[in-house]
């Protein structure tokens, strides 16, 4: 019998809040005090002319973080049990293979799955 993947992706609809504080609190603690979409080197770098097929490449900088309600969350998240908070900093920061992280968690992909999703509605009741 096979098994689905997890959609890992997915947000249910009651967590949308916590997920878009979970991105900020992203923004805040990666390297660097914000994640890097383009190497250093190239952050200065201005083409010419963008042809026509690159157009649709091109994205908006994401917003600035919130540094004070990121710091907050960084203090919510390392107050989570153990395995959902590897899950959390799994999911929105480190974000590898799902069986990686399974496998050094001693879970399953499904549990893995679970447990972000019981990780956001622990940090949603905790700021309610």
């Amino acid at each position: 019998m096979k098994r689905d993947f997890p959609d890992f992706h997915a947000v249910r609809s009651e967590h949308i809040g916590i997920h878009d504080a979970l991105l900020n609190w992203r923004r805040v603690v990666a390297v660097g005090g914000m994640a890097q979409h383009t190497m250093p080197i190239f952050q200065q770098y201005r083409p010419e002319e963008i042809p026509d097929w690159q157009l649709w490449a091109t994205v908006d900088k994401p917003p600035a973080p919130d540094l004070n309600a990121g710091w907050k969350m960084e203090r919510m998240v390392r107050n989570l049990p153990e395995k959902h908070r590897e899950a959390i900093r799994w999911h929105y920061v480190r974000r590898t293979d799902p069986r990686k992280q399974a496998r050094i968690l001693a879970i399953s992909v499904s549990v893995l799955h679970d447990l972000v999703h019981d990780g956001r509605s622990m940090l949603k009741n905790r700021l309610a």
